[in-house]
């Protein structure tokens, strides 16, 4: 046998009636398939050859349509392709590679959100990337909703714990705690809080943030240090040359406690 016999017919593959599946491994040799053959592969990878155009060689593009989306715009897959394993149709090989991607982001944002202590109410299935994701804070309790892009960055599950968002009943409680009697709703953690204070009876506004994070409490009239409004005070100039220029500054003061 020459060289030219055996390797005359290499664009050609066997399909008998017993075919191999779809993506097995097939040996070539001289034999091409019947069009009908050819057409029993392809129908078996989900693709239909349109019935106007015949088979003609195992490589050559052969058009048709997609037997799970429709799709029948450019596409023409080589009977040999689909015999060897590779997709019949790009838009259903597009699908499937982003349910993949989305299904691995799915398992590695709950896992991400396990982690935390982040127990969500709805898969993230069901939210998508680009709305709040809610659930429960396993560590404080609180009903939360973070993004879950910020849980693939990383970043904390809870507001309240990390400190940047704060439960209104909570902050009465530590208010209260503190000598001081809020009047109104809690404003916000940077907002004055108008009320009075319990020992004194002295209305007055701090701020939630400055009351929690230390120092004399909420009320300066009652406070150890600090400028006291209920006493007598005194106002003070100063002046000074500085780089060559006159400077002036006004302020209030009292002696010390």
């Amino acid at each position: 046998m020459s060289w030219g016999d055996s390797c005359g017919s290499h664009e050609t593959s066997p399909v008998s009636a017993e075919s191999p599946r779809v993506g097995a491994h097939v040996k070539r040799n001289n034999k091409p398939p019947t069009e009908a053959e050819a057409r029993a592969v392809m129908l078996a990878a989900g693709f239909e050859p349109f019935p106007t155009v015949p088979y003609t060689t195992a490589r050559a593009p052969w058009p048709g349509r997609c037997l799970v989306c429709g799709c029948e715009k450019d596409l023409a897959p080589s009977y040999w392709n689909v015999l060897n394993g590779q997709g019949a149709c790009k838009e259903c090989s597009r699908a499937k590679r982003a349910n993949t991607r989305k299904r691995s982001l799915a398992a590695d944002l709950h896992a991400r959100a396990e982690s935390l202590g982040f127990l969500p109410s709805i898969p993230y299935e069901q939210v998508g990337s680009r709305a709040p994701w809610p659930g429960v804070c396993l560590r404080c309790g609180q009903p939360i909703s973070p993004w879950p892009m910020s849980l693939k960055n990383r970043h904390g599950a809870c507001a309240y714990c990390a400190g940047k968002r704060v439960d209104p009943a909570v902050a009465f409680g530590k208010m209260v705690a503190r000598g001081f009697i809020p009047s109104v709703e809690f404003p916000g953690s940077l907002q004055p809080w108008p009320g009075r204070c319990a020992k004194c009876n002295r209305r007055n506004a701090p701020t939630y943030s400055d009351v929690v994070s230390g120092g004399d409490g909420p009320c300066p009239s009652c406070a150890r240090t600090g400028f006291d409004p209920s006493k007598p005070a005194f106002v003070y100039l100063m002046e000074r040359t500085h780089a060559g220029r006159q400077e002036m500054q006004i302020g209030i003061n009292q002696r010390p406690r």
